[in-house]
């Protein structure tokens, strides 16, 4: 019987509406890049954002990073023209990934012309 409590507990505890953090997504998005998995990570970036996260330098970097590795030049132009619109604070971090995409893919002018946004 007291298992069945601690069933019905834990149920209620996930069913509440718990959502997400900064912290959660950037995890995830690392994880994913990580993994492997980094178009995934790309999808899950800008669903959360539609879903109400907050555009943060982390989270941005985590999604940079991914579509550094995705050698998805134009989601890293993307993610970092949003950054510019949200006045998120970009650091040497999002510098790096953004531009080791751009290298990856050979597309320097691209790279050169985001320049006046760092």
């Amino acid at each position: 019987n007291n298992n069945n409590n601690n069933n019905h507990n834990h149920h209620n505890r996930h069913s509440s509406n718990c959502s997400p953090d900064e912290s959660t997504y950037t995890a995830a998005l690392t994880a994913l890049e990580r993994g492997g998995q980094p178009a995934r990570a790309g999808d899950l970036f800008w669903e959360a954002l539609r879903e109400g996260l907050a555009l943060t330098t982390p989270v941005a970097n985590a999604a940079l990073m991914a579509s550094s590795r995705a050698a998805d030049w134009q989601q890293s132009l993307a993610i970092l023209h949003f950054m510019e619109a949200q006045r998120t604070p970009k650091d040497r971090l999002t510098s790096r990934s953004f531009l080791r995409c751009m290298e990856r893919t050979k597309r320097y002018r691209e790279a050169a012309a985001a320049l006046p946004l760092f």
